[in-house]
């Protein structure tokens, strides 16, 4: 009986510390998937007012709004030992009234703070809570070389957040990663809004110097 006792107790050790000890480090996939379910919740709660003499769908004033999701953004940079990033929400909406190559810009309502330390557990800050239209962004073909950005930006924002969880700059090693963060905030103009949340990080990218 005691021989039993003995061979069991580093197993019930590892699932004791497995089971009470903290969360093992997100990747940065599962971390958007996290924040995209939380910022869906959200957004189905929101009110999105009819603008002004809007009688419904068929209102040719009528806007149709849908959320759009961020990169991660680090709280710090360069990054520091708290592994904390944010995923932003901003609003976008079509309008039957609008021109085709133009869309509309609703502001940035959400964020959602992700320990990527698995530390702690993601928390969802409402921003406004006022969907309403701030701007309008162009809708346009994209170049080939913007293109390929927008493919790779799962590396990019892999990247971007790993060197957020592991505290280290260095581990941002495609300098396209730069320039992806920067066509984005141009291209859906959710950027100007973001920057003042992280001016240190948007200083590091340095968009327009390049």
């Amino acid at each position: 009986m005691k021989l039993r006792i003995v061979l069991l107790t580093p197993i019930l050790l590892t699932l004791f510390f497995f089971r009470c000890g903290p969360e093992n480090p997100l990747t940065a996939r599962d971390a958007r998937a996290r924040a995209e379910d939380m910022v869906k919740s959200a957004w189905v709660k929101l009110t999105k007012p009819l603008q002004s003499g809007t009688e419904g769908p068929q209102s040719v004033a009528f806007v149709s709004w849908e959320y759009r999701l961020s990169p991660p953004f680090p709280a710090s940079w360069p990054p520091g030992k708290s592994g904390t990033l944010y995923y932003y929400a901003y609003a976008a909406g079509l309008s039957a009234a609008g021109l085709m190559d133009t869309e509309i810009l609703g502001p940035l309502w959400a964020r959602v703070r992700i320990d990527a330390t698995g530390q702690s557990k993601p928390r969802l800050e409402i921003l406004s809570r006022e969907i309403k239209q701030i701007g309008t962004v162009g809708v346009q073909s994209l170049p080939q070389g913007e293109l390929t950005l927008y493919d790779n930006r799962v590396i990019f924002e892999k990247e971007i957040f790993e060197a957020a969880q592991k505290s280290d700059a260095r581990l941002v090693k495609d300098p396209d990663a730069k320039r992806f963060y920067c066509t984005w905030g141009k291209d859906t103009g959710a950027g100007a809004a973001i920057r003042r949340f992280h001016p240190e990080f948007f200083k590091w990218l340095a968009c327009g110097e390049n």
